[in-house]
């Protein structure tokens, strides 16, 4: 192949003193993107070309390995709902259940389940880690405010009774 190379344009010396901005901007700014357009569509032709010379095979081996990975990924996928079903992890947490094969995403869907459990009845939320139950609080009394109950329960208190 012959190689075509461009004229280059040697730019003129011209003093300090009487430079002047005389460079066309817009023109230049067209210049490279009619160049730009020029090139995608030699790639986009050189792409077609090298599509075209792929063999029926080549396709197919191409579309059967697309296929695959995504069946793996649908497989996956399936794998992940079922476990985070089967442990009781809700839409909202099924983000944070990551792993490669099934006895990694058992082994963090039980830790995940551990965190998210729901307190029950039986088992009421506390408000910190070390803080015990309490279970009458937040209840109020069955007192008056100016009953007797409350002036005895303050001298007991206070040891003045």
């Amino acid at each position: 192949m012959s190689e075509v190379t461009e004229p280059v344009e040697e730019p003129t010396v011209v003093p300090q003193g009487e430079q002047e901005d005389k460079t066309d901007w817009k023109a230049e700014a067209r210049k490279w993107e009619g160049r730009a357009k020029e090139n995608f569509s030699a790639v986009e032709e050189l792409q077609k070309l090298k599509d075209a010379e792929k063999t029926e095979l080549q396709r197919a081996t191409e579309a059967a390995e697309a296929a695959q990975r995504e069946l793996a990924e649908s497989k996956q996928e399936a794998a992940r709902l079922r476990i985070a079903a089967k442990h009781g992890i809700g839409e909202d947490h099924l983000d944070l259940l990551t792993g490669v094969d099934e006895a990694e995403l058992e082994a963090k869907a039980g830790k995940l389940a551990k965190l998210i459990k729901v307190p029950t009845t039986e088992e009421p939320q506390r408000k910190g880690a070390w803080a015990p139950f309490d279970p009458d609080e937040g209840k109020s009394p069955n007192l008056a405010l100016n009953g007797d109950g409350i002036e005895n329960a303050l001298k007991n208190v206070l040891g003045i009774g």
